[in-house]
Order: structure tokens, then C-alpha cells, then sequence
């Protein structure tokens, strides 16, 4: 290995990223499937934007993510956000 080129062993990034789907079932919405039980109208096609930090050590990477989603069923009042933090070690 020549001098100079050693791997650093820490690093750190931001990222951002935009998802989308279209929802056939959601047991919590649209009740049980096998009788008839207590629904809402669904929105079919809902959507998530996150934002967040990671900061790797060696093989270690701990990240933190903000995620804001779209309204999920008619007459839903607010948007729904929570954040999640996650930690991998990679080998």
C-alpha cells in the first residue's frame, strides 16, 4: 500500500429522498377481509420525503431520518411525520 492512501476512519453525509405508492389494502383503514368491519375511504396513492445524517465510524453507521407522509384517508385532519434513528455495522 503506498503512503498517503489510507481509508479515513470516520465520515459523515446528509441525504434526502422522495417515495411513492399506491396502497391496495391497509387492514388499519379499510377493516378486516374476511366479514365486513368499521372502514374509512382510503387515499389509493400516498407519498413520504425524508431528510437526515448518518456518521460512519470504521464499520459502524448510525443515521437519524425525518419522514413527513401524505394524508392517507379522506378527511384526515393532519399529515403524519415521525423520525427514526438506525444503527448498522457492517461485516
Amino acid at each position: 500500500m503506498e503512503s498517503g492512501t489510507r481509508k479515513p476512519m470516520w465520515g459523515a453525509y446528509l441525504f434526502t429522498g422522495v417515495d411513492g405508492r399506491a396502497v391496495l389494502h391497509n387492514t388499519f383503514l379499510d377493516g378486516n377481509l374476511f366479514h365486513n368491519s368499521h372502514h374509512v375511504n382510503k387515499n389509493i396513492f400516498v407519498g413520504d420525503f425524508r431528510y437526515g445524517a448518518a456518521l460512519v465510524l470504521r464499520k459502524w453507521e448510525v443515521s437519524y431520518s425525518y419522514i413527513f407522509r401524505s394524508k392517507e384517508f379522506h378527511r384526515q385532519t393532519d399529515t403524519d411525520s415521525f423520525g427514526s434513528l438506525t444503527c448498522k455495522y457492517k461485516f
